[in-house]
């Protein structure tokens, strides 16, 4: 039985910084046998796993990204890259940080102190601040209780003193206020699952709320989504999380046309891209106190890699194969949770493929479990049906809020078929197995940050074009 984790910190006097773990990794610890209580030294008591810890500059806040970790003996971490405005100028591999993660033994008592983390440092990690190449490594702590707290604490290095323009400053000790878990539940420390969002109209959410829990619902609207492909299983999803309390990002480059009607987009606003017409839409439907933005942009932009550090996850409902390779480029970088759907009329009707892709379980390429995921679909004169298109949309709706409940704890491929007498066939595959480690996508992206979405897939169109 999974964990229920409380997270515990100390805002007054944390760096604005997010630390984000995906959530698998931490289930994979969680299933190892759990410290017992021991007369041994101190020296002995939790058990340690430990990964690499990548930052990057996300405006006024910095990110720290733990893409994989290792249990056991300390081994040398693969070089990763710091990401700030300094560093984007080229791509090239310089030595980050590392992060460790302590299963404590039950009484052993957290550090609280800078003083107290550099006394538990040397005596329980001593060989593996060796493991990172960093002269000065910044060193995450995510210290794990019996009682399912979870203390973050971050020491400051090289790293972090180059994101804030001050090479060469003393290294501290600091709590981590943000912590982001992605992956079932969604847990994250700002939000207090146990107390809903003040709503001017309590009476709006009531049914939903029942349905799901109060706790999965308040996280459900305290996140933000973002929307990438505008179009009717785009706009589809969109009203529906509006109407469910979401915060909304929508991405399109595509102006509308008299075909985008059938995605809920009104006639009087043909011309306009896409997002911009579907966010006048939207804007009647939403919760007191939410937002929806609305962005012009190709997902291929380094912009919206920028929006997407910024939101939880990303939904791509685009059948374009460029565009869902740099989304899925984009979730694995920055260790955001990606929800893949497309449609496609096939000879004996319409199918439907809903892809869950976890941070830390692979990516669409390798757990597709079949062909290239990305490759464009075989569609008889671009049919669509509407009533099809919604099928599709709310089957990931459901999808999405069995994720927050915690039911969805692997990733997942889902097949929607109809059969030649109208029939619905659903296929579900545990796409766990089919992740491989030679991926080209997850070994290079996963955890690496922006900087290296924009490096990588710009030398992989170069490379096509020559």
């Amino acid at each position: 039985m999974p964990l229920h984790l409380t997270l515990a910190s100390a805002p007054d006097a944390a760096l604005p910084l997010q630390l984000t773990l995906p959530r698998p990794l931490l289930d994979q610890q969680l299933q190892r046998p759990w410290p017992a209580p021991s007369s041994a030294p101190a020296s002995a008591l939790g058990t340690l796993a430990h990964g690499p810890l990548t930052l990057h500059a996300l405006g006024s806040q910095v990110q720290a990204l733990i893409p994989r970790l290792h249990s056991g003996p300390p081994q040398r971490l693969p070089v990763q890259a710091c990401r700030g405005p300094a560093t984007q100028r080229a791509w090239h591999d310089a030595p980050s940080g590392l992060a460790l993660l302590y299963r404590s033994a039950h009484g052993e008592a957290c550090p609280a102190t800078p003083a107290a983390w550099d006394v538990w440092l040397a005596r329980s990690a001593p060989e593996h601040r060796l493991a990172c190449a960093a002269l000065v490594p910044d060193i995450a702590v995510l210290w794990l209780q019996p009682d399912g707290s979870l203390h973050a604490w971050l020491r400051t290095g090289d790293a972090w003193a180059a994101l804030q323009g001050q090479p060469g400053a003393r290294s501290a000790w600091h709590p981590v206020a943000h912590v982001a878990l992605p992956g079932a539940g969604m847990l994250d420390s700002r939000r207090d699952a146990a107390e809903p969002l003040p709503d001017d109209t309590p009476l709006r959410h009531s049914r939903l709320g029942a349905a799901l829990g109060a706790p999965v619902l308040s996280r459900l609207q305290r996140s933000r989504w973002m929307v990438v492909g505008c179009d009717t299983v785009g706009s589809l999803l969109a009203h529906s999380l509006a109407r469910m309390g979401v915060n909304l990002q929508l991405l399109d480059p595509a102006p509308m046309s008299a075909s985008s009607l059938l995605a809920d987009l009104p006639p009087l606003h043909e011309g306009q891209p896409k997002p911009v017409a579907l966010q006048h839409q939207l804007r009647g439907l939403l919760r007191p106190g939410a937002r929806c933005d609305a962005r012009a942009l190709s997902v291929a932009s380094p912009a919206a890699g920028s929006l997407l550090a910024g939101a939880d996850g990303l939904l791509c409902c685009t059948t374009d194969p460029q565009a869902r390779r740099w989304a899925n480029a984009w979730s694995q970088a920055l260790l955001k949770p990606l929800l893949a759907v497309r449609t496609q009329a096939g000879p004996q009707g319409f199918d439907a493929e809903l892809q869950l892709v976890l941070p830390g379980a692979g990516c669409l390429v390798c757990g597709a479990g079949g062909p290239d995921p990305a490759a464009p679909l075989h569609s008889a004169h671009q049919a669509s049906a509407r009533s099809w298109q919604g099928v599709a949309a709310h089957a990931a709706l459901r999808l999405l809020e069995h994720l927050y409940a915690g039911r969805v704890a692997v990733p997942l491929r889902r097949r929607l078929s109809e059969t030649p007498d109208g029939g619905l066939q659903v296929l579900d595959h545990d796409v766990r197995a089919a992740a491989r480690m030679d991926c080209p996508v997850c070994h290079t992206l996963v955890g690496a940050g922006p900087a290296a979405v924009q490096a990588t897939m710009n030398a992989t169109a170069t490379r096509r074009a020559a």
